[in-house]
């Protein structure tokens, strides 16, 4: 089975592809435009490509955790949520879901944990209770 994951972002998101253990290519798409509507629709034509040219059986999904350090910022109050990172980052994940769904891939997400296999024991016992 053929298997397409997607580390997904408005500006520059990575791609592998593969068939079991045997990765069979892989790049980043970098997305085109000034505004992120063109960012958008550029990732969604972009995406539409490698539909076409990889005929992917199925697809996996890197998601944030929005609680994560990415998302982190620290402002004049103290550590906040990057509330722009976040947005973005579903916007990019929304216009690869659409894709996806127009030519019937499935798809599964994983979180960044799961995905990169890096789980320390506090987070371990956060997500556990």
């Amino acid at each position: 089975m053929i298997q397409l994951g997607i580390d997904p972002s408005l500006n520059f998101t990575g791609w592998a592809v593969s068939r079991g253990d045997v990765v069979l290519g892989s790049g980043v798409i970098k997305t085109r435009g000034t505004t992120e509507v063109e960012k958008l629709l550029s990732l969604h034509e972009q995406m539409v490509d490698k539909c076409i040219s990889l005929c992917p059986e199925t697809s996996i999904i890197e998601v944030q955790n929005p609680f994560g350090a990415y998302f982190k910022r620290r402002g004049a109050s103290g550590v906040g949520l990057n509330t722009e990172a976040l947005n973005k980052q579903n916007w990019a994940i929304g216009a690869i879901l659409l894709t996806l769904g127009l030519y019937k891939i499935p798809v599964r997400t994983v979180t960044v944990l799961e995905w990169k296999g890096k789980m320390n024991k506090a987070t371990a016992k956060m997500l556990a209770s």
